[in-house]
């Protein structure tokens, strides 16, 4: 049994001495053999980090474990113009 959190909300960070200010919302969590067999817990999904100080943006992939590959990470660094 698989027991998965969509982790809703964004998390901030203020990085006073740069200016920077940037947020990132969270992947979703999935916790692999709760009642039988051994735990294991996998991240998923997209993750947008953005610096509103600089406009700075990148997209972040999680992708899903499967029984050949764990921990499969792809991004891409964007800018945009607000």
């Amino acid at each position: 049994m698989n027991l998965q959190v969509l982790c809703n909300g964004v998390a901030h960070l203020k990085i006073p001495k740069f200016g920077d200010h940037i947020t990132w919302n969270r992947a979703t969590l999935c916790i692999h053999n709760v009642v039988v067999g051994k735990l294991w817990i996998d991240n998923y999904g997209e993750v947008l980090v953005r610096n509103y100080s600089t406009g700075e943006m990148s997209r972040v992939r999680f992708h899903k474990a499967t029984s050949r590959e764990q921990c499969r990470i792809s991004g891409k660094v964007l800018t945009t113009n607000y």
